[in-house]
């Protein structure tokens, strides 16, 4: 499987977006966008990781909303992934911003807490299994990055956080846990967005730069709207 990921840069502000609209200079489309009637899901230009646009969550009340790959990655029993995350205020209750499945039983979350931290949930059970020492920086963007290793017996969950520069090389916090985690057998679904389980709204998001991955870790993500035509141009004339 090739890498997928999706920057959200062909799609028009305030757009809802949609798996038809998500591809394009966005880059791979989504599978599947499944929108709660509580949670708008749209481009924004009023804060993106990178170019001009990223997805807004706004929640309203409790639902979910989900941009999902399936086909396009398939079954694995092995993955990473990488997202970009920005949020104005802490959330005021739990945001669900990654959630794998298997034919809809859970696999394995990456949940915002409350407190600004990052918690990591495995199985069908959604056993807690790490929560960051370190709090998430508000009114900036921060990269997350993670690896997956689906098994009953030898499950391996990783996350690495990249608050200080979301772009840099170098993790400001990153977890270890054991390859003893039970996250079942295999991966068929991989959503970002919002999945909201409390009555309580926990405000509002962006994300940006997502991916998924089988050839390891994938890095910081790289645009075109990203570098200044300018250099652009002096790049090509000196070849």
């Amino acid at each position: 499987m090739p890498t997928v990921s999706n920057s959200f840069e062909g799609g028009s502000n305030t757009t809802t977006i949609s798996a038809a609209n998500s591809g394009g200079a966005s880059g791979d489309a989504f599978d599947t966008v499944s929108i709660g009637a509580s949670t708008p899901l749209t481009f924004d230009n009023a804060h993106a990781a990178h170019g001009t646009l990223a997805a807004k969550i706004a929640p309203t009340a409790s639902s979910t909303t989900v941009m999902e790959y399936n086909t396009k990655v398939g079954t694995q029993t092995e993955f990473w992934g990488r997202c970009y995350i920005y949020m104005t205020a802490a959330p005021l209750s739990t945001w669900l911003f990654h959630r794998v499945q298997n034919a809809g039983t859970n696999v394995a979350r990456i949940a915002l807490l409350t407190t600004n931290r990052i918690r990591l949930d495995g199985g069908s059970a959604n056993t807690s299994l790490y929560t960051s020492p370190t709090a998430l920086p508000t009114n900036a963007w921060t990269r997350i990055e993670w690896h997956i290793l689906v098994s009953a017996t030898v499950g391996q969950f990783d996350v690495r956080i990249y608050r200080t520069s979301p772009d840099g090389a170098t993790a400001d916090d990153s977890s270890a846990l054991a390859a003893t985690q039970n996250l079942g057998t295999q991966a068929t679904q991989y959503q970002f967005g919002g999945v909201q389980g409390s009555s309580t709204v926990p405000g509002t998001f962006w994300i940006d730069d997502v991916g998924i991955s089988t050839a390891g870790y994938m890095g910081p993500a790289v645009t075109a709207a990203a570098i200044p035509p300018i250099l652009v141009m002096q790049t090509r004339r000196a070849y």
